[in-house]
């Protein structure tokens, strides 16, 4: 029954780690840049270049992943862009406790 479990635990925690790493993934490599779209027309280059040192953009693809994986392991989920909130504090105040 151990081994069961064990077994059981190690698949779902591989599975979420691959899901999450392909998504991060996806999400990184599709078209536009991201600081760009948040910039709009108005950004200077000095403005879109301390947007993407924010974002880390400038590092590479597997680093960000595992500075959010980090972060997201510690329950730092980030901000949100459109409330300009915690999304941990987005989530739990949508959850019915």
């Amino acid at each position: 029954m151990k081994h069961y479990f064990w077994q059981k635990t190690i698949s779902a925690i591989t599975t979420v780690f691959l899901v999450s790493l392909l998504t991060f993934v996806i999400l990184q490599v599709l078209p536009g840049d991201p600081a760009l779209l948040m910039l709009g027309t108005e950004g200077n280059p000095e403005s879109y270049d301390r947007l993407r040192m924010e974002l880390r953009l400038d590092e590479p693809i597997l680093k960000r992943y595992f500075i959010w994986l980090g972060q997201f392991l510690q329950g730092n989920l980030g901000v949100s862009q459109r409330f300009s909130m915690p999304i941990s504090k987005l989530v739990g105040d949508a959850l019915p406790l």
